[in-house]
């Protein structure tokens, strides 16, 4: 596996407690890409030696995923949503922000980018509570044109897994060592530990 930064954010502005509080944890998703790429993005890139600096987050964008469980993947949603041009890679498990498969096909349209340009790797588990939601989501947009099954967008099932920090850690774990994209990517996480 090739060295990477892997940088843990939050969108929780208030309290830890922010999560809890549905309606404000949706309002709050909504502005963390801003923040996202204009302070956090920039502060990494000043920190670090980083494939991207303020002037090429777009040209380098195939060097970042972005990735989330529950409301994190929710805010990986918002983030295919407002900065696809900075990010091609996208991990969400278990959160879903639309079920309307055309919402994501116009993302796409606006963003000039094609099937080719971006890849979404979804996992959840069996006995996630966010399951049927999030798989139903993903199965909207398996029938849009600009996502294809099995080339920039798959979806896993773990088995027995629930809604947790276990299941994140493998579903995570199992992506970050096989890399993307995903068709590359499948096989391996199907298997997961």
């Amino acid at each position: 596996m090739t060295a990477c930064i892997v940088v843990c954010p939050t969108y929780n502005n208030r309290s830890s407690h922010d999560s809890y509080d549905y309606e404000l944890a949706i309002r709050l998703t909504a502005f963390f890409p801003r923040e996202l790429v204009h302070d956090l993005m920039r502060a990494v890139a000043a920190s670090f030696s980083t494939y991207g600096s303020r002037t090429t987050f777009k040209e380098n964008r195939s060097n970042r995923v972005f990735a989330g469980l529950s409301m994190g993947s929710v805010q990986t949603w918002r983030v295919f949503e407002q900065c696809l041009n900075v990010f091609a890679y996208f991990m969400p498990s278990s959160g879903n922000l639309e079920n309307d498969g055309t919402f994501f096909e116009r993302i796409v349209e606006r963003s000039g980018y094609g099937p080719e340009d971006f890849s979404i790797l979804a996992m959840s588990g069996t006995n996630d509570f966010a399951r049927e939601a999030f798989s139903y989501q993903i199965q909207q947009m398996e029938m849009q044109k600009d996502f294809i099954k099995g080339q920039n967008i798959a979806y896993l099932e773990k088995k027995g897994y629930g809604h947790n920090h276990q299941a994140a850690i493998i579903y995570f774990y199992n992506s970050f060592i096989k890399g993307f994209p995903i068709h590359s990517t499948i096989d391996s996480c199907l298997n997961m530990a």
